[in-house]
């Protein structure tokens, strides 16, 4: 009896293994560039710096996690637009924004993210809400988060009401995966 359920144990840890070994590494894309966790961050870029002119590294260049930005239009900070965080050369997270202009667009967008996670395998999902008010700006936050392992799809809300208090709202779509923050530089020792 002891020997058939370390087979089965042995045999689940295999089948566990292949299904994982199924799944493509994360990725975003931005137009035809895609940006895949552990890819060489030089070739990424040279990529993107082929299609757009906005490449920007926001980073020093000897930052031990550099971040570049890179936009779609010919301004900076056009949308959509991708973050990408490398170390030591390799891409280990990434991050896909773009405004929504409507409704009919955010579930668009929602839809196309999901079954690409679908068709990744990536189905076990937690979803969170949040919300939030800064009364200086007279606006309104709200969001919804899915983490599908290591990808988060969040979709955001700004409302505000403008001069002749007609109700303004905005969205914003952002795609991510893996490391997606730049840790703060230690303070100096007094």
């Amino acid at each position: 009896m002891k020997s058939n359920a370390s087979a089965l144990c042995v045999c689940l840890v295999v089948c566990a293994l292949a299904v994982h070994a199924q799944q493509p590494m994360p990725s975003v894309s931005l137009g035809s560039v895609k940006v895949t966790l552990g890819t060489q961050e030089d070739k990424t870029i040279a990529q993107f710096q082929q299609k757009y002119q906005n490449v920007n590294l926001v980073t020093e260049p000897s930052a031990p996690i550099r971040e570049w930005m890179i936009a779609s239009g010919k301004e900076r900070y056009s949308s959509p637009n991708v973050d990408v965080y490398a170390k030591n050369n390799r891409i280990i997270g990434a991050q896909f924004s773009q405004e929504i202009v409507s409704t009919d667009a955010a579930f668009d967008s929602l839809f196309t993210i999901a079954s690409k996670l679908s068709d990744e395998g990536r189905t076990t999902c937690q979803i969170s809400t949040g919300t939030g008010y800064l009364p200086d700006a007279g606006l309104s936050k709200a969001s919804v988060a899915l983490e599908c392992g290591v990808y988060q799809v969040t979709l955001l809300r700004n409302q505000f009401k403008d001069s002749t208090g007609q109700l303004i709202s905005g969205y914003l779509l952002l795609e991510s995966f893996g490391t997606i923050t730049i840790p703060s530089p230690a303070s100096p020792a007094p």
